[in-house]
């Protein structure tokens, strides 16, 4: 649709178009030589709808009046399609195409001009040869869907070559080539032994609870290992040979590969191999060759690996693409006036051919980015917040006065590495699924597509936010592009709520009923806007923003229908919707400065202070060197583009800077001269702005000097569309074009679902509103594009430049809102702690569970940020959680499943020790008699009083938060604090039990480092255990005061209730799945390598899951009778490893049986325990507990080796899974100065639905892995073999997943650990007739004798310089017999 908007006046004198290619839609913004604007939305498909309004079958012809608008001719030569989808379409071709005009409009769609279509028939046998009346209709010229759109604003036939134009492009071309796999054949080649690294990648599983793990498939078809190394330090470990090589190319040639991706270890700092290779791989004739060097020249392997093969995959695609452009443009113009840009994921425009694979995965959403940032800025704010709410997603960025980036993150399963900006998917849209899972309402992450679509579009779609919006009127049917069934729409809400009323007895239940279809609506629009809430908070946390300091900017056809709700939950103030809010990608492509960006790798240590002498000369040297190859680099990159009238802006440097041995960075801006710059002044500022992201600086700790980076940005003569006026003068439209009825142009009046009630609203056209019109909600604003809904509460005023500016007056704070209705808020002086206790409903429910879900994702980014070791910043080896007053876990953010539910034993301890808690005490625990899970597992808990909602202000116990993070040393005999021959608690390393370390805002650290110190074993790294419990006290505070405000803004019984409320549906879901198992005995026995058995009888009792009153009996009983006795070894466990096994097994069933729904809204609590009675004798589950814990049995193993075996029994049991690698293969090394942890993937056990996973994490654990490179620049080792162990995992219909093989080369001598399971005569087993795993190796090769020894599972010993250690990981069982064919 064109619209009536005046711009700048325009000196080029050529067409000039902006356009973003989406999924389903393109949107196009046009300029033309005398400067008129024009704009468009359009099928990506590039088809144009129509519908027959009147036929003339013998004439071959028909009218329509929705395409009467083209002249005459327009769609001469064209195709038009017609019929089922599901069956072979009517294809003709239109001969003639004429413009009729009526004197008198016809019929009901007011139009005088029609277009008349005649086609030529393909069959004179053929009856039925036009589209009969109503039939719907597509044309297509066969075009890319850029060229169709422009033909549409040129009013341009396909007899007429296109025009010399600028087209500036946004496109998801890449992005859905990535997504379908459908890229250029691409062989990696890497560092001979690494191979298999890209498929290993971290380790860490995507879903935690998945039992049918999915890796992403990789983008590459071969992989050919290089026989080349050079070290960390820059020497030439092995030379590669040419000849070899040419040898291996002309093979990759001969297997039909077009790409060669090439990456070798540390070739981001020491390229020559990869130059070599390159230049052979060019000789030989590949299509595509990229180094890792050049596509993103930083360390981690891993990440870019998968960046220079994602280059090699999708550059030629989009090669393809770009050619076809060029062709499609006039092919008797120069090459410069051909000239095509496209949109960058770093939110730049560059040259068609400067444009890489990489540079597409966010193209079109960039646009958006900027799009927003300038109207925010045009509006008069210099910080915004953006939603870009699509049918399937909703993108969200931040605009801090500047584009915030990320310089490393995961893209449709593949690792990024280098600048783009930052951008978070949320799967929450217009099409997203509304539907009820056991006593939960829930909201995506299904959606249901462009086809069928939303129940609305009338083709047998599900219940959808779209049709929850139609239902209570905030969409203005008569602007909609065709018609939308509203008798749909409501059977699906019909349908829903009988099935929450089968589901839910309310009254019992003790929960406000939901009896309509209008409050069930909107309820699911409330969860909606809850979980787009929850994610906005999410990344504007993650990058030290507090959203309720922003300007809400939303676009896409559906967030402006939303955006008065998100705000309210974030408490934003303000919303700004623009006029071009449904084209905001496209106008963000005209608002883009030419900009490029660099990097310069440094990672030196920062010289401080003058005493630094030459070192700090020379590293400011560096500095002012690299700044100079950078901004000459920059210049010429931008000179390259030829484009007339650039004004450039001055170069911005940034330096990254860390923490040393720290893996986040923070970058510092440099000032434009730099002829006074200063080390120590760089240090300050570093200091003073961690102090102000994170809390806490350190100040003895020494600094590194991460990176150089620059960016040189150049304006043009700046678009500004001024929207003076909106008129309704259309070029075409996103559907059928149907031609408007006069009454959509006045002011009138609709009939809107507000505050839980009917209510008659004012609607306003927005094109006739003036600067001077202040619309109080609640009230409608529609355009061509889209529907504002002003909700009660808010007003919303028209700018001069045509935005929406939506407020919230002070005196409109009280006026209540659209949401479900609440207990009034109590008044702090009156209220008391015996009110009645209030009702509330399922939409609350779900809206509580995501806010206080929220509060944990923040205490676990806070944590993060603030740590400083590498088990919680990279490995994630740590978990946050909110309780009751009682110690049950209500909500957690779990990254390690091993923390699940023993937490909630650990509060429950410290509750009964210190019976008389204070507001501001904060305790420490990692007592494993006390649920604690081993040593090194610090848990830091933390009270939640409330005082103004009480009668008389007396502190009140609300609730605790808590984390758990693990401590890479605790002390114990041997580094690293997980020995592999520990006999008692005491050698495991300091226990600390129940202690308060905070009283009155005081932290005893001193009494901490006393006991840390401690003979006989204490710990080697107090000072890190200082930073990290540090760490997670900040992490505690924020959350801590996160939840009292919560609280504050309910009343207490309201908030006790909801918690009960989340707990019952935990409680349901798992008594529901229960029930669907036979009633019976069902045992199953496995065994440690010592032979020690654990027995399980697990007794599934015959119960009524639709009940909705909490049962009196279980549903299961899970009896460990029989399981061996106490071990003299560290392999016990304890009840809390116990009742996190049994917590993790039950959760993952409930995925297992509800694949598409569980693993995003299942709120996992303490009700998951409530329908099961756990049997636990005194065993080796279940040592007794003692005082002094040199007489205390030893746990370290039982933490991380036998809880892996209880999941195996667990699942062995249920019958639904193989046994996977059943160890986590614990690897410690190190000696005075440092020591490192980690654990080893392997092979998941296969199930009926397919095999196991190769390569990656398994129930109880899910840590990431240190990537080789950081590994060997940090540690005195070389990463020789990394690869997956073929064979290991178990035949069967379907084979278990394959275990790894990892060979460490040490480089000077070190103290090592191993502690490991599956080593020995019981291996994973397999299910219904595989076969086990193989099962793991430990060896190790002496350099001096050249001897291999086999350490078994469990072996501590001093390793010399050249000595390798070989780990060889179990595979998973296989499941089915293997002579069934899958």
């Amino acid at each position: 649709m064109q619209q009536g908007i005046t711009a700048v006046h325009q000196t080029n004198r050529k067409w000039r178009f902006w356009i973003d290619v989406g999924g389903t839609f393109s949107d196009l913004l046009a300029l033309s030589p005398e400067g008129h604007p024009a704009l468009l939305k359009t099928l990506s498909s590039g088809r144009i709808k129509g519908v027959c309004q009147r036929g003339h079958p013998e004439l071959f012809q028909w009218d329509d009046a929705s395409l009467g608008q083209f002249p005459a001719d327009f769609f001469t030569g064209y195709e038009c399609l017609w019929g089922n989808h599901s069956e072979e379409q009517v294809r003709s071709k239109i001969v003639r195409h004429e413009q009729i005009r009526f004197p008198e409009p016809l019929s009901e769609s007011h139009a005088t001009f029609f277009a008349r279509f005649t086609i030529q028939p393909q069959d004179s046998s053929v009856s039925a040869v036009i589209p009969g009346e109503g039939t719907l209709y597509e044309l297509t010229s066969h075009e890319e869907a850029a060229f169709c759109g422009i033909r549409q604003i040129l009013r341009l036939p396909l007899s007429q070559p296109l025009p010399e134009i600028d087209l500036s492009l946004g496109t998801t071309r890449g992005t859905n080539a990535l997504l379908t796999r459908n890229g250029s054949k691409t062989a990696l080649l890497t560092t001979r032994g690494l191979g298999d690294l890209p498929k290993i990648g971290s380790q860490e599983r995507p879903h935690l609870f998945a039992l049918q793990i999915e890796k992403p498939a990789q983008l590459f078809c071969q992989v050919v290992e290089i026989d080349e190394r050079i070290s960390a330090a820059g020497e030439i470990l092995v030379q590669p040979d040419a000849q070899q090589i040419r040898e291996q190319l002309q093979q990759l040639l001969q297997q039909g590969i077009q790409s060669i991706a090439i990456s070798f270890l540390h070739a981001w700092k020491y390229p020559q191999h990869e130059q070599l290779v390159a230049l052979l791989a060019k000789e030989a004739g590949f299509i595509e060759v990229c180094t890792s060097h050049q596509t993103a020249p930083f360390p981690k392997l891993v990440p870019r690996t998968e960046t220079t093969v994602l280059n090699a995959y999708l550059t030629p695609v989009l090669r393809s693409y770009l050619n076809s452009l060029s062709r499609g443009l006039d092919q008797t113009s120069s090459p410069q006036s051909r000239q095509v840009r496209l949109m960058t994921s770093a939110g730049t425009l560059v040259s068609a051919h400067n444009f890489r694979g990489s540079d597409s995965v966010l193209s079109g959403p960039a646009g958006g980015v900027v799009g927003f940032a300038r109207a925010a800025e045009d509006a008069g704010f210099s910080k915004a917040i953006g939603i870009d709410m699509g049918g399937t997603s909703t993108d969200v960025a931040i605009y801090a006065g500047e584009f915030l980036r990320e310089f490393e993150g995961v893209k449709a399963g593949v690792k990024l590495i280098g600048d783009r900006l930052a951008i978070e998917t949320v799967a929450a849209g217009g099409g997203s699924v509304c539907d009820l899972v056991g006593r939960q309402l829930v909201v995506g992450p299904q959606s249901a597509g462009a086809s069928p679509g939303p129940a609305c579009y009338g083709q047998g779609g599900p219940l959808t936010i779209t049709d929850c919006n139609l239902w209570l009127g905030r969409i203005d049917t008569s602007r909609f592009p065709f018609p939308l069934d509203r008798e749909a729409t409501r059977q699906r809400l019909h349908e829903t709520l009988l099935k929450l009323q089968s589901v839910i007895n309310f009254e019992q239940a003790g929960m406000k009923a939901i009896a309509s279809i209008e409050e069930l609506a909107a309820g699911f629009l409330e969860i909606a806007n809850a979980t787009m809430a929850r994610a906005i908070r999410k990344i504007s946390i993650e990058k030290g923003q507090i959203p309720e300091d922003y300007l809400l900017v939303a676009f896409g056809g559906a967030a402006p229908q939303h955006a008065c709700g998100i705000a309210r939950l974030l408490n934003i103030q303000r919303v700004l919707i623009h006029p071009l809010a449904a084209l905001l990608c496209a106008y963000g492509l005209s608002q883009a400065n030419v900009t490029r960006r660099g990097e310069r790798p440094i990672y030196q240590r920062l010289q401080e202070t003058s005493s630094g002498g030459q070192a700090t000369e020379e590293t400011l040297n560096n500095l002012l060197r690299l700044a100079g190859e950078l901004e000459a680099d920059l210049h010429q990159q931008i000179e390259q583009e030829h484009l007339p009238s650039l004004v450039l802006k001055p170069l911005r440097l940034d330096v990254a800077l860390r923490y040393a041995g720290a893996e986040s960075v923070l970058e510092i801006r440099l000032p434009d001269d730099l002829t006074n710059l200063s080390m120590s002044d760089l240090a300050n500022q570093f200091r003073r702005l961690h102090r102000s992201r994170y809390g806490y600086d350190r100040p003895a700790a020494q600094l590194e000097l991460v990176a150089l980076r620059g960016e040189l940005s150049a304006t043009r003569e700046r678009i500004s569309f001024h929207t003076d006026v909106l008129k309704a003068h259309e070029v075409s439209h996103t559907a059928f074009n149907k031609s408007k009825s006069p009454m959509t142009q006045r002011w009138g009046a609709q009939r809107l679902w507000v505050a839980g009630n009917w209510q008659q609203a004012d609607c306003f056209p927005r094109e006739q509103l003036t600067s001077d019109d202040v619309i109080a909600g609640p009230a409608l604003i529609t355009d061509t594009t889209t529907t504002t809904f002003v909700d009660i509460g808010y007003e919303a005023r028209r700018l001069p430049g045509g935005e929406l500016l939506i407020l919230k007056p002070e005196k409109a704070a009280q006026t209540g809102s659209s949401r479900p209705s609440q207990p009034q808020l109590e008044n702090s002086s009156a209220a008391t702690l015996n009110e009645k206790t209030p009702e509330i409903s399922p939409v609350e429910i779900e809206v509580f569970h995501q806010r206080l879900a929220s509060i944990a994702d923040e205490m676990g980014i806070k944590l993060q940020q603030t740590a400083i070791s590498t088990n919680v910043k990279e490995r994630l080896d740590y978990s946050c959680a909110i309780f009751t007053r009682l110690g049950e876990l209500v909500v957690n953010a779990p990254h390690v499943p091993v923390h699940l539910g023993a937490m909630s034993e650990s509060v429950k301890a410290i509750l009964k020790a210190h019976p008389n808690m204070e507001p501001g005490d904060v305790f420490l625990t990692n007592d494993p008699f006390a649920g604690g899970s081993h040593l090194p597992d610090l848990t830091v808990i933390s009270p939640v009083f409330i005082s103004s909602l009480t009668a008389n202000n007396k502190p009140y116990l609300a609730g605790f938060v808590a984390n758990r993070a693990h401590h890479a040393e605790i002390g114990g005999i041997v580094p690293g604090s997980m020995p592999p021959f520990s006999k008692c608690l005491a050698e495991e390393g300091v226990l600390l039990s129940n202690l308060r370390i905070v009283h009155g805002g005081v932290l005893d650290e001193a009494g901490l480092m006393a006991r840390w110190k401690a003979p006989p074993y204490p710990s080697r790294m107090p000072e890190q255990n200082l930073a990290d419990l540090q760490a997670q006290i900040a992490a505690n505070t924020r959350g801590a005061q996160l939840v009292a405000d919560f609280v504050q803004e309910q009343s207490i019984s309201h908030f006790e209730l909801c918690l009960n409320q989340l707990q019952q549906i935990a409680s349901t879901m798992i008594r529901q799945m229960l029930g669907k198992l036979p009633p019976g005995e069902y045992p199953f026995i496995d065994h440690l390598d010592d032979g020690s058995p654990i027995q399980l009888t697990c007794r599934i009792f015959k119960s009524d899951s639709s009940s909705n009153q909490k049962a009196n009996s279980p549903a299961c009983q899970l009896d460990f009778t029989g399981t061996g006795p106490v071990l003299k070894s560290n392999l016990n466990a304890n009840r809390a490893i116990v009742t996190a096994s049994v917590m993790y097994t039950l959760r993952s069933l409930v995925e297992w049986y509800h694949p598409d729904q569980a693993h995003t809204h299942f709120p996992l609590n303490s009700g998951v325990l409530e329908p099961v009675e756990i049997v636990l004798p005194e065993c080796l589950l279940n040592p007794p507990a003692h005082h002094d814990p040199k007489l205390a049995a030893a746990v370290v193993g039982g933490n991380v080796e036998t809880s892996q075996r209880l999941v195996d029994v667990l699942l062995g049991a249920f019958g639904v899974a193989a046994a996977s690698q059943g160890t986590m293969n614990n690897l410690t090394f190190g000696n005075d100065r440092f020591g490192y942890y980690e654990t080893i993937c392997g092979g998941t056990g296969a199930t009926s639905r397919g095999p196991g996973a190769d390569a990656i994490h398994s129930h109880m654990t899910n840590t990431r892995l240190t990537d080789p490179e950081i590994l060997e620049q940090r540690y005195p080792l070389r990463v020789k073999n990394f690869s997956i162990r073929q064979g290991s995992g178990g035949a069967g219909q379907y084979r278990g997943g394959h275990g790894v093989t990892r060979q460490l080369e040490f480089l000077e001598p070190l103290s090592v650990s191993i502690l490991s399971e599956r080593r020995e005569g019981f291996r994973p087993y397999g299910a219904a007739g595989g076969e086990p795993g193989q099962p793991g190796q430990n060896l190790l090769t002496r350099q001096q004798t050249g001897e291999t020894i086999d350490l078994g599972g469990k072996a501590t010993l001093q390793v010399e310089t050249g000595d390798l250690l070989t780990i060889h990981t179990p595979g998973g069982g296989g499941w089915g017999s293997p002579d069934i064919s899958t």
